[in-house]
């Protein structure tokens, strides 16, 4: 039986905050459409503090009467070397997010007015196990996601093929995200600049410090696994037509919009240079020589890593990349971080992109190597013919229609509430 794969949100966004009996309430500028008000602090009490405090009680009322998915009692927490790194994910949390304060600070000012103000704030989940209770809470939520498999952690056998299909699938999954999202400071694509893209092998990013993985490679060898698998599948005749002129998958797609001609991904001088200033790459690699090694060949040192540290390294960017591995190389971090989704509260949007990164972890892990390896050669190819697969080609692979359709809406600024119960129809809630 397979292990039960679990999730945990973070939420980020700014709240508007007010003191209760201070005036009327200016609607600040750029919300004038919007029907919701501020978060109402006791008076003279206008700071991050209380906010944090009165946005706890609120979400602690709110699922007062919901199932705990996976949360057990303190009893279980105490002293148990096992449960212990989950003893701050027992439930919903509020904090400050110290990468908004600045620009809140800004928006704060331009109220003009002393008992209105901004606050960046991140609203954390406990450690859900994947399922309809854990996804009805997420709904009530409302982002990064974290995907793991509860208080253990996920066998290298498993890891490895979840590292190598995100870093196949990363110059396809950034088509749903707005393009804001796809070039962005605080998650530089695994695709361009991890150190497995810089050409670094697993020997090479070694590192001794690796408790509690596993040493068991797989059997066979990866480069002949991917040589045959395409004879297997009939990939060099795939290569002749487009997936549009096959009948199931071309019905299948009606709903969607037609495949992009072109990639979204370019090459940023800026992430390159960040990236090579690291001790472990030679910085003598110059931006306009520089090309990511290429794909299958950076899947095969990933699939062949025997340590869980070491995968971390290789999937390493500078700071936190798209999909981050560095919490592996952590004793008390067993999960993957899905970091480009962007900031909402809408709770369609936040449960569908929950419900992706998990199916993405699920389908790696349990997949066979033909399983795997057909996705991984279609992303290959999609990468640099976007019009012949794309992403919504790879959610239908793996049963996402649904989640495609609020990808999509999102996309086309057409997520109404009809889209919406429809979304909630389709997943039985």
């Amino acid at each position: 039986m397979a292990s039960k794969m679990s999730f945990g949100v973070e939420l980020e966004f700014f709240i508007c905050a007010k003191t209760k009996g201070s005036g009327l309430t200016p609607t600040p500028k750029g919300f004038e459409s919007h029907p919701g008000g501020p978060l109402m602090l006791p008076a003279d009490m206008l700071n991050q503090g209380v906010a944090i405090e009165e946005l706890e009680r609120q979400i602690s009322a709110l699922l007062k009467k919901d199932p705990r998915p996976i949360v057990k009692p303190p009893s279980v927490f105490f002293r148990n070397p096992v449960w212990e790194p989950l003893t701050a994910y027992q439930q919903w949390g509020v904090k400050n997010d110290v990468s908004l304060s600045f620009k809140a600070m800004q928006m704060s000012r331009q109220l003009g007015t002393y008992d209105l103000a901004w606050f960046g704030i991140e609203i954390v989940s406990p450690a859900l196990f994947a399922g309809d209770a854990a996804y009805r809470q997420v709904r009530k939520a409302g982002l990064h996601i974290h995907v793991g498999q509860g208080r253990d952690w996920m066998p290298m056998s498993k890891l490895r093929q979840v590292a190598a299909l995100l870093y196949a699938a990363d110059p396809i999954l950034v088509q749903s995200h707005p393009p804001h999202r796809q070039s962005n400071d605080y998650f530089p694509s695994v695709r361009l600049y991890s150190a497995v893209s810089l050409g670094r092998t697993h020997n090479e990013v070694k590192d001794d410090r690796d408790a509690g993985s596993e040493d068991s490679l797989p059997s066979g060898s990866f480069p002949g696994l991917i040589g045959r698998a395409r004879k297997l599948m009939g990939y060099g005749l795939k290569l002749t037509g487009s997936r549009a002129e096959e009948p199931p998958k071309t019905k299948a797609r009606q709903p969607f919009p037609p495949r992009p001609t072109t990639g979204v991904y370019q090459l940023e001088q800026r992430f390159f240079e960040d990236r090579i200033r690291a001790p472990d790459l030679d910085d003598r690699l110059r931006f306009e020589e520089y090309k990511p090694v290429p794909m299958l060949d950076a899947v095969v040192q990933i699939l062949t890593t025997a340590k869980r540290n070491t995968l971390g390294r290789l999937m390493q960017t500078n700071g936190r990349g798209t999909y981050n591995f560095q919490q592996l190389q952590w004793d008390d971090k067993k999960t993957v971080e899905f970091r480009q989704p962007a900031a909402t509260v809408d709770a369609a949007q936040v449960l569908a992109q929950v419900r992706i990164a998990v199916r993405l972890c699920e389908f790696a892990a349990e997949a066979s190597e033909q399983e795997l390896l057909r996705i991984i050669l279609d992303c290959e190819h999609g990468e640099n013919n976007p019009e012949w697969y794309d992403v919504y080609d790879l959610f239908m692979d793996l049963d996402l229609r649904p989640e495609a359709l609020v990808v999509q809406a999102v996309l086309n600024d057409s997520l109404t509430d009809e889209v919406r119960k429809e979304y909630w129809r389709s997943r039985g809630m």
